[in-house]
């Protein structure tokens, strides 16, 4: 079967962007602060200015490092079932959940920080979810700040059985992190082999990169943690005011720390984790979910496909307003359509609003309805001899139908069943109360909540961990 793509950039555009991107590196090059990443930076090949810390890769090293970057590896979950193949081989891509945001929406309507407790009930509720594929962490309130991440992990990996992607707060908690996930995984080869647990490392637009990203890069190149190699630039901020401009930046941003990742160890497993803002210049707003913005992702999630050849993540759900009104809806429902037909490998921020900086676990369910609809539309049409049905339609006598066909019993349930959207008619829906869609959508959230909780690592496992975040709390306030 055809897949469905929607392409924002011709063949001769990627090639300019890409060649651009390779002569920035060259020319140009990146600040690194972090003085082991240059010395190892340097040995293996890199220009490196070392009163700037300025790294240039020359396009044979850049060229080399492409060729080596892994295009098979796992996100591995706890429970083998939940395990996330690269390249995936049934759906057209995965789901995330919003990290990042340190605000709530409580379904009520209350707007606050978030406390350990919702982290647990956001965690349970992406566990739950079928079209969620993996969970990750929020920003918490209320705990120590230098080990605020170690303590969200340990909450989160309690709670479920899926693979966890962490954003680290510091660059002490990195290796915490990555003890702890060894630790459950039962030792640093085992998690080489099954990685629990994958890791942001984010550029300081423009084309400089501080000591806790690189560490990033550089602890989980040495234990084979996969990397999302992040962009987060602000056309008319950081980047330049032109989608094609910002999209040139931010793919050589991307680009810089996949080389690092292969020159620290090559075949370290990657993913271009690019989220392209748009600022408003009236008002200095930072936004994700303009138009230009949608673009402005669509158009480079098409080129690292194209051009650099690694898998690639942005938001695929979410939206600028702050409640979930008509314009957050309609903005969700155009970005991730033309976000999952760009073709990126995970669509990310489900559940989130306020561009990304608050969390609804009302929202949550709503997108994830949302996401089950995009994979089967993008999942194609399977054209066999079976599907076909020819046999059936040579058959059928003047005035039948298929209802009592044996292919439609076979097929009937092909279809995706919606957890929560309207397919029964009037008269049926007004039987069952005339609820809409957010009613029903909370009728499920309570039902999950309301369910036991689960604690799905043993106690040993758990007094482990609980050991390692108490150290974590004195180590890392040295």
């Amino acid at each position: 079967m055809a897949k469905m793509f929607t392409k924002v950039l011709s063949n001769a555009e990627v090639g300019e962007i890409y060649e651009r991107s390779l002569t920035l590196l060259e020319n140009k090059g990146v600040v690194v602060d972090h003085p082991e990443a240059l010395q190892l930076l340097d040995k293996a090949g890199a220009a490196v200015d070392w009163n700037t810390k300025t790294v240039r890769f020359s396009r044979a090293v850049t060229e080399a490092a492409l060729k080596v970057v892994p295009k098979s590896f796992l996100l591995a979950a706890h429970d083998p079932k939940y395990d996330l193949p690269f390249p995936a081989p049934r759906l057209p891509f995965y789901i995330r959940p919003n990290t990042g945001g340190p605000h709530y929406l409580e379904p009520g309507g209350t707007h606050r920080p978030i406390y350990l407790e919702d982290v647990i009930n956001w965690t349970r509720l992406a566990d739950a979810l079928p079209p969620i594929d993996f969970t990750s962490l929020p920003s918490t309130s209320g705990l120590p700040q230098q080990s605020v991440d170690v303590h969200t992990y340990r909450t989160v990996v309690a709670h479920t059985n899926k693979h966890t992607w962490i954003q680290p707060y510091s660059k002490g908690s990195v290796k915490v992190i990555i003890n702890m996930a060894a630790m459950l995984a039962g030792g640093y080869e085992k998690l080489r082999e099954r990685p629990l647990i994958s890791m942001i490392a984010c550029s300081l637009t423009p084309l400089e990169f501080k000591a806790m990203d690189v560490e990033v890069v550089l602890q989980c190149a040495r234990y084979g943690v996969p990397i999302f190699c992040s962009s987060l630039p602000t056309a008319g901020g950081t980047s330049p005011i032109t989608p094609a401009g910002t999209i040139l930046l931010a793919s050589t941003e991307v680009l810089a720390q996949v080389v690092m990742a292969q020159l620290f160890h090559p075949g370290s497993p990657v993913f271009a984790n690019v989220m392209l803002f748009s600022m408003d210049m009236r008002n200095g707003g930072c936004f994700i979910h303009s138009v230009e913005a949608t673009l402005q992702n669509a158009g480079i999630i098409q080129f690292i496909k194209e051009g650099y050849g690694i898998y690639t993540h942005t938001y695929g759900f979410g939206s600028d307003s702050n409640t979930t009104d008509s314009q957050c809806m309609i903005e969700r429902a155009m970005h991730s359509t033309l976000i999952a037909g760009s073709g990126a490998n995970i669509l990310g921020g489900a559940g989130q609003l306020e561009v990304a900086c608050t969390i609804s676990p009302l929202q949550l369910v709503i997108d994830a309805e949302i996401g089950a609809m995009l994979k089967r539309e993008l999942g194609g049409v399977d054209v066999t001899e079976d599907t076909l049905a020819l046999e059936e339609i040579l058959n059928l006598p003047p005035g039948g139908n298929f209802v009592e066909s044996m292919h439609t019993l076979r097929h009937c349930r092909d279809n995706l069943v919606p957890m929560n959207f309207n397919r029964v008619n009037r008269e049926m829906w007004l039987r069952e109360g005339s609820k809409d869609l957010t009613t029903k959508a909370l009728d499920m959230l309570s039902s999950i909540m309301n369910q036991p909780l689960q604690t799905y690592r043993t106690m040993d496992q758990l007094q482990q961990l609980d050991q390692m975040v108490k150290s974590a709390d004195v180590e890392l306030k040295k």
